[in-house]
């Protein structure tokens, strides 16, 4: 689909199931959601036993770099600021479906560049997951998963915003 509003229109008309519960674990959603969870928690046991908490005072270590570099410029871009923006103009059921994509950079890309970098050895399983994930970061915008079809956004070329009520310009 050529955006998250056509996608979401698209799902609306094709009489495709819309909000469901995160209970229903047989739901495709929250079969992924649950895979890439577990996932992010074995890379991050990974990352801690190597780098463990740093004391105040002490030079950031690697992992706290990368942290800084990648996780927190991706999501103070994708996710606090363009994700917000996207889901307020998608209609309702839609913008309640689970939905993944392009904003989840920030998570890709840290354990990514972790693993680049040789910093932590990650499992096979959490490998491939990986590869997945950015794969479809760097190809598609947001995308839905249902139980016979997967439906994607291409990845905005630009974002047109006004200013939220009540909030102060910068």
């Amino acid at each position: 689909m050529p955006s998250p509003a056509a996608a979401s229109t698209f799902i609306a008309h094709q009489s495709i199931p819309g909000p469901f519960s995160a209970l229903d674990d047989t739901h495709p959603s929250v079969r992924i959601a649950s895979l890439l969870s577990a996932t992010r928690s074995r890379m991050d046991e990974r990352i801690r036993r190597r780098y463990p908490s740093s004391r105040f005072g002490t030079s950031p270590n690697p992992e706290q770099l990368i942290r800084r570099m990648v996780w927190n410029s991706l999501r103070t871009t994708l996710f606090d600021a363009v994700a917000p923006a996207i889901r307020r103009t998608l209609p309702r059921p839609v913008g309640t479906v689970s939905w993944y994509g392009q904003q989840e950079a920030h998570r890709v890309g840290y354990y990514d560049t972790i693993r680049r970098c040789g910093l932590v050895g990650f499992g096979a399983l959490d490998r491939e997951l990986l590869d997945a994930q950015a794969a479809l970061v760097g190809a598609t915008g947001w995308w839905w998963a249902f139980e016979r079809v997967c439906v994607m956004a291409e990845r905005p070329r630009e974002l047109h915003t006004e200013p939220s009520l009540g909030r102060r310009r910068g």
